[in-house]
């Protein structure tokens, strides 16, 4: 059955063992956003971890295949040596507007890329450019403090149909609970809650702990979202929940995911 959209939390779903490794089947898929994008990477990056060989089957749809590609999906899996069949692309000719799926490495790189996204929205204005600025460059911060690796992955988009940013940054590292254990988590579902509290940092700093409650508060003031999502459960922030509601997935998230959208005006 041909799925409308990839959900981030499918991915872990559409990987099979074979007999020599792993796949991940994209054949049914008919639509994907930044936080499936940057949840491809990490089940992948997960997968590659194991020694196993590892392969991708691509979409049948081509608008797909074409986003995919423009959003240098197909680099991403050279740099895993991850199997695939994706051709190349006349990016000139998609019209899309996006910040492409792109690892960061260190504090650096979270900067380095910040200031990227930063210039890309700034030609909407100055106050998505800010709100995407915080974004990447807090939810960077905090992969490379708490996430146990130094790395991640990025991507943002606007729309132009409806004048919103879409971001999305995920790592494959510890995730949430095992970050917030040691300071009273007690399941994923409460480390999520206590990872959007202003002052609950998993270095016991109490200088830190800001980063992602910062993220939520200049989304909201936007009208814009804020999900944080691991293993079977998120966390979604909006204008009606500003502490945030709880939902429970029937698929696996490795690591963490943090996206939201705002609006450009």
């Amino acid at each position: 059955m041909r799925l409308s959209e990839l959900p981030p939390w499918r991915v872990s779903r559409l990987i099979r063992p074979t007999g020599e490794g792993f796949v991940l089947d994209l054949s049914e898929v008919s639509f994907v956003r930044p936080q499936s994008l940057v949840a491809i990477a990490i089940a992948l990056e997960v997968a590659v971890r194991s020694g196993a060989a590892v392969s991708v089957v691509e979409p049948r749809s081509m608008d797909v295949v074409n986003y995919l590609s423009r959003a240098h999906l197909p680099e991403i899996l050279d740099q895993l040596e991850v199997a695939h069949n994706f051709g190349p692309v006349r990016e000139r000719d998609l019209g899309l507007s996006i910040v492409e799926l792109t690892r960061f490495n260190g504090n650096d790189g979270v900067v380095s890329l910040a200031d990227s996204a930063y210039s890309f929205a700034l030609q909407q204005g100055s106050r998505p450019a800010r709100a995407l600025h915080t974004a990447v460059c807090e939810a960077g911060e905090n992969v490379t403090v708490h996430a146990g690796i130094q790395h991640g992955y990025l991507v943002a988009q606007y729309y132009p149909q409806n004048g919103t940013f879409n971001f999305a940054l995920a790592d494959s590292g510890v995730g949430f609970y095992e970050r917030l254990r040691g300071s009273g988590a007690t399941d994923v579902a409460h480390a999520l809650n206590m990872a959007g509290q202003a002052g609950i940092s998993s270095t016991g700093d109490s200088t830190r702990g800001l980063g992602l409650s910062s993220i939520r508060d200049h989304l909201l003031r936007l009208g814009g979202t804020m999900t944080l999502a691991s293993r079977d459960q998120q966390r979604t922030y909006d204008s009606t929940h500003t502490d945030g509601y709880r939902s429970t997935n029937t698929g696996l998230i490795v690591g963490s995911l943090v996206y939201g959208s705002f609006s450009a005006t």
